[in-house]
């Protein structure tokens, strides 16, 4: 009997074991929410327009990021307000005012704040009159801090 007794509470213990190590193994695997690639997040916010103009910034190059950018006059600057829609999760975007059109961008006019989580402000010393007198020019914001491949674009 105590041999078949022992043999019993050794299965049982093995069982036990057995389960406690598949909960644990599921447990971390649910917790580990960073997959390798940075998710698509999609967030809408509604520029002001009482803030100033404000442009569309069209996805370029397959990346699915659009969004707004909106212009907001200053005395002698322009505050210059990205709100993507879509953007690759904790990326840093680079932004950045460029000579030309989407098309053909050129080079870069005013480099702007990068965007995080689809948002960025900047105040330029500048007016949107001399800005007129430069154009064409393009908003572009880019796919990462170290892919300039741009993302989105939009004509001021």
């Amino acid at each position: 009997m105590s041999n078949t007794r022992s043999l019993i509470i050794g299965i049982f213990v093995i069982i036990v074991l057995i389960v406690g190590a598949i909960v644990l193994v599921r447990f971390l695997r649910s917790g580990r929410n960073t997959p390798s690639k940075s998710p698509e997040v999609v967030m809408s916010v509604t520029p002001d327009p009482s803030l100033g103009t404000i442009t569309n910034l069209d996805e370029t190059n397959k990346s699915k990021v659009n969004g707004t950018a909106q212009l907001e006059k200053l005395e002698g600057q322009i505050r210059i307000r990205l709100n993507l829609i879509k953007y690759p999760a904790d990326t840093l975007q680079s932004a950045n005012i460029y000579m030309g059109t989407c098309d053909k961008p050129g080079s870069v006019l005013y480099p702007l704040a990068p965007t995080f989580n689809g948002q960025s402000v900047t105040t330029l010393e500048t007016t949107t009159e001399r800005l007129q007198g430069q154009k064409p020019l393009i908003i572009g914001v880019t796919k990462s801090e170290s892919d300039h491949t741009l993302a989105a674009c939009g004509s001021l």
